[in-house]
């Protein structure tokens, strides 16, 4: 059976790995928000090596839509096999400027989407028998000896939660057979509300040679890594060329 992906985010990093998983015969459900240009972009891409993509619009932080978004995905793809919550929001404040709206537009892209899909997965892989799987993207900033940076708290707050929420997840579906893991990126893509003198800094100093392109191959063939790995769950791969060390 052709396994089925589910991709939240249709820009940057995950673009990359719908391009990873598509020059392996994956078929590629894209959600997205605000992003249908770059969803139904990046579907005509992947439709051209071969495999069977659609998108859907879905605000992934309403737990009462993601259902519908998950029944269209299966009903024009098939049963989804691998989850990989990509979707995140990169937004400014300090932890004294911050307001409850932006925390919760954060917690709701970075937690509560990835919680309610796994809600809504979770039990379709069990009455199928599936041992479906689970790859989030966090950051570097929010491991074990990582290195926040200033001015982005809302951001911080909610990769941290998520993160938080990694090894809970692995043990409470440990007998189900479906594995739960992460990829800490550090600056992978320029985001466009980051500018390239702040890019560069986050950048500097860290394994020499290391292009945007290069970091989203190396996260692409990460994700693909986890989602071939039967015996790992609960993990953390933190890809950053070096910049925790710092």
């Amino acid at each position: 059976m052709t396994e089925v992906a589910l991709i939240t985010g249709a820009k940057r990093v995950g673009q990359a790995v719908a391009r990873k998983l598509a020059g392996y015969g994956v078929n590629i459900g894209v959600t997205y928000n605000t992003s249908p240009k770059e969803a139904e972009e990046l579907v005509a891409e992947v439709r051209q090596l071969g495999v069977r993509a659609e998108a859907v619009q879905v605000d992934i932080s309403d737990p009462d839509r993601v259902g519908g978004a998950v029944k269209f995905i299966e009903d024009s793809l098939g049963p989804i096999g691998y989850f990989i919550h990509m979707a995140s929001l990169f937004e400014d404040g300090s932890s004294q400027t911050t307001t409850k709206e932006q925390l919760d537009r954060s917690l709701g892209v970075h937690l509560y989407g990835a919680l309610w899909l796994k809600q809504a997965l979770a039990p379709l892989w069990q009455e199928r028998g599936q041992k479906g799987k689970i790859v989030v993207i966090t950051d570097r900033i929010v491991v074990p000896d990582g290195h926040p940076y200033l001015g982005k708290y809302p951001y911080y707050v909610g990769k941290a939660a998520l993160q938080a929420s990694i090894k809970y997840w692995a043990k409470e579906h440990l007998r189900d057979g479906v594995t739960v893991n992460a990829v800490a990126l550090g600056a992978t893509k320029r985001p466009p509300e980051v500018s390239e003198e702040e890019w560069q800094a986050l950048r500097a100093n860290i394994l020499p040679d290391i292009t945007d392109e290069g970091m989203m191959e190396q996260a692409a063939d990460t994700v693909r890594f986890f989602l071939n790995a039967d015996f790992i769950t609960g993990q953390t791969i933190v890809l950053d060329g070096g910049q925790n060390l710092l």
